[in-house]
């Protein structure tokens, strides 16, 4: 399947891409040690108060990945996030339990309601996830991994929010980004006995447009400047509108390419032109 993937073979509008990404990179990072990529890609993931929870995971841990595991405790609604990681230390207790819900280009298939349990995505996996890391004696944390350029702040506030009200207590919910992969996977430098499986990953990663952040230092970007230049053409008595970023560079600049799109509609009995336009991340 990866290498279908890698070749163009398959089409990126499948109904399942989410799971066969999952399935792939995960698949191949699940046969390699967690020193090597899972380990260093887990510490990056960060809280939307700039935390890193799993900052400080000792390399001395195994890993178990059990791939869509429904999850459904007591007095919690039911779920199948995409990965649950239980790391342990060598005695075989469970140190940290962690819960991966991955997307593409798709959101949170749920969203907070007027119920007594949690119902948005992240808030039900979270809650699940915290019932079960009590029975194991774990830490819970549970990453939103996603394609976004910057952190999806408003998508994990609501989460949050919802799990807050509800629960009493605040839950542990990180983001990583997928183009994050590629630039940790930059510095594996030296282990020639995995060499195929990683380049598979980065090939795979780099085929989706999953690539924005190798090379780069930080974690996502901020400090953009933007504006509009207005120049009217007169043929059709409307505003053609032009515009685009001035970025500063600065250490911590993660990103440098943004992704956008705006859609034109043509308001003839104004004879003017209503420009709507939205970024394909959110940031702030």
């Amino acid at each position: 399947m990866i290498e279908a993937l890698i070749k163009g073979k398959l089409s990126h509008d499948l109904e399942n891409m989410e799971d066969i990404l999952t399935s792939n990179v995960f698949g191949l990072i699940k046969y390699l040690p967690p020193k090597l990529l899972l380990f260093p890609f887990l510490r990056v993931a960060k809280t939307i108060k700039g935390d890193l929870p799993l900052k400080t995971i000792s390399d001395d841990l195994s890993s178990q990945l059990i791939f869509w595991p429904f999850l459904n405790e007591t007095n919690c609604r039911p779920c199948e996030p995409d990965l649950l990681l239980n790391l342990s230390d060598g005695t075989g207790k469970t140190r940290y339990s962690i819960l991966i819900e991955a997307k593409f280009h798709s959101g949170k298939s749920s969203y907070p309601d007027s119920s007594d349990f949690p119902n948005d995505q992240l808030a039900r996996e979270y809650d699940n996830l915290q019932k079960y890391s009590e029975n194991v004696g774990s830490i819970p944390v549970l990453i939103y991994l996603t394609a976004d350029y910057g952190m999806p702040r408003g998508s994990i506030e609501e989460s949050i929010s919802e799990y807050t009200a509800k629960r009493g207590n605040t839950p542990t919910i990180a983001w990583i980004s997928w183009q994050h992969l590629n630039s940790i996977i930059g510095d594996t430098t030296g282990h020639d006995q995995y060499g195929e499986m990683i380049r598979d990953i980065s090939s795979l990663l780099t085929k989706l447009g999953l690539d924005l952040f190798k090379g780069a230092p930080a974690l996502e970007p901020y400090n953009l400047r933007w504006k509009f230049k207005k120049m009217w053409q007169f043929g059709i008595k409307a505003p053609v509108i032009s515009w685009s970023f001035v970025k500063e560079w600065d250490y911590k600049l993660f990103v440098h390419r943004i992704g956008w799109k705006y859609a034109r509609h043509w308001n003839w009995a104004l004879i003017e032109t209503n420009i709507i336009w939205r970024f394909t991340h959110e940031s702030r």
